[in-house]
């Protein structure tokens, strides 16, 4: 075979591959009217992508795979991370062989409705239902404190989804790292949205068959996602390029490593009857401790029947304070699980960098606790008084560690919220004032069993 004739083959294979692609593709009345009905949101190893601290990345969109139910590049999706405490059988909390409260479970979960065609017909989730039932009872009852507290997100106590728009990827300054996932927020989604529809409109005026500049299979340009700090807040900004000699048409090799993953739908929308079980206990635990009392309700109850219901009969792995897999283990073997290690504690702290959220915001909180944790688990002589900022707890941890501190590039007076998180209300529960005076209180006790630095021997860089 020639080499023309070579070239001119797999050009229709790859005409043939992206030719699948296109069932999903939006066209621009469909994207402006998906854009116009949007509702505001106040088992495989991908590798998340991570923005930007400073200067320039640019990536390729990628399209959806062929038959998901839904158009363009992107899934939404409302997700939460439950704080579960570790009871004996006699319903207390249960201890290591130090005497000490064994770590809390973290379970992701997420918004059944989005995995239950039913459930979202019938507007029915169990979290959800909780809140409402909650936040009722307790507007009846003056506690108007503690109602918009569980009517809040779930980082700052609250009850509310995190909600996420999801994108598969390549980050084109490093393509050896393949497709990657990523995570927007609802606000970064919305920019990049706006960036597109500009680019497409003018795309339109001069070739009415003009295809999405953003992810199209074969029309798509690069986005550039730029991060830059100022008065210490990293802000981003993006862009979306319209020179043709940029277009980034999809490989044969990149289409089939895209048919390679799983659909975004299938990788995201995931509820299993152990996040069944693990809602179930976290809910008992929040209405106990909380002194709510409305988990019994018959709405919370027949929300909980209804989802039992959608759960197939061979999902048979019910929530256990077990830990996966360590079954057979020693207890404090299990521990190690529940509090993240020092890769995942700096993965967590660049994710609230590059969110550009300040201190007192709910992801600020979120990784305040991860390194009271981390301190507590390593033992670590780090003080994180209220004093400090969460950029100075992280930069005497990673001083503990033998890693470079990072320089401040984020606000911690969180100016551009739109909303200030509440105060932690004083009757929400009992753990969480001995959490609000936990530096204070527990100080004398945790220097007396920490282990000097010298005993722990050299610690290694950051993989």
């Amino acid at each position: 075979m020639s080499t023309r004739e070579q070239e001119e083959k797999d050009e229709l294979e790859l005409s043939g591959a992206l030719s699948l692609f296109y069932e999903n593709e939006e066209s621009y009345e469909e994207a402006q009217a998906r854009a116009d009905a949007e509702t505001s949101y106040s088992g495989v190893d991908i590798k998340r992508f991570k923005m930007p601290k400073t200067g320039d990345t640019t990536v390729r969109i990628l399209p959806l795979k062929p038959g998901s139910t839904r158009k363009g590049y992107e899934y939404p999706v409302a997700q939460m991370f439950l704080k579960i405490k570790v009871l004996d059988e006699k319903g207390n909390q249960r201890k290591d062989k130090k005497g000490e409260p064994v770590k809390d479970f973290t379970v992701k979960v997420v918004d059944s409705r989005y995995c239950f065609p039913e459930l979202k017909k019938e507007k029915i989730d169990i979290i959800d239902t909780y809140r409402k039932v909650a936040v009722a009872k307790l507007k009846e009852q003056g506690n108007e404190a503690l109602a918009k507290k569980i009517d809040g997100g779930s980082y700052d106590g609250g009850l509310k989804y995190d909600y996420k728009r999801v994108m598969y990827l390549y980050d084109l300054d490093n393509k050896k790292d393949g497709i990657q996932i990523w995570e927007s927020s609802y606000s970064q989604f919305k920019d990049i949205e706006a960036r597109k529809m500009k680019n497409w409109q003018d795309l339109l005026s001069y070739d009415k068959n003009a295809k999405c500049p953003l992810s199209s299979p074969s029309g798509a340009y690069p986005l550039t996602i730029t991060g830059k700090t100022e008065n210490k807040k990293v802000t981003y900004s993006f862009s979306l390029s319209d020179s043709e000699r940029k277009k980034c048409p999809l490989s044969k090799k990149e289409a089939e490593e895209l048919m390679a993953l799983p659909s975004l739908e299938d990788y995201l929308y995931v509820y299993k009857r152990y996040h069944l079980g693990a809602t179930i206990e976290f809910l008992k635990q929040f209405d106990k401790e909380n002194a709510i009392l409305v988990f019994d309700s018959e709405e919370v109850q027949n929300a909980i029947k209804r989802v039992q219901e959608l759960i197939p009969a061979e999902d048979d792995r019910e929530f256990s304070f077990e830990r996966k897999g360590d079954a057979d283990k020693k207890e404090d073997e299990e521990e190690d699980d529940a509090v993240m290690d020092l890769d995942q504690l700096l993965d967590a702290w660049d994710d609230f960098v590059e969110s550009g959220e300040g201190d007192k915001t709910e992801a600020g909180l979120a990784i305040r606790a991860a390194m009271k944790a981390f301190i507590a688990e390593e033992g670590l002589p780090v003080r994180a008084a209220r004093s400090k900022s969460n950029l100075e707890v992280m930069n005497e941890i990673k001083k503990e560690m033998d890693i470079p501190v990072d320089e401040p590039e984020y606000d911690d007076e969180d100016d551009d919220m739109d909303d200030e998180p509440a105060e932690p209300s004083k009757s929400f529960s009992k753990s969480n004032k001995d959490e609000e005076k936990d530096e204070e209180d527990d100080e004398d006790e945790k220097q007396v069993a920490r282990t000097p630095r010298s005993a722990r021997g050299a610690r290694p860089g950051r993989r």
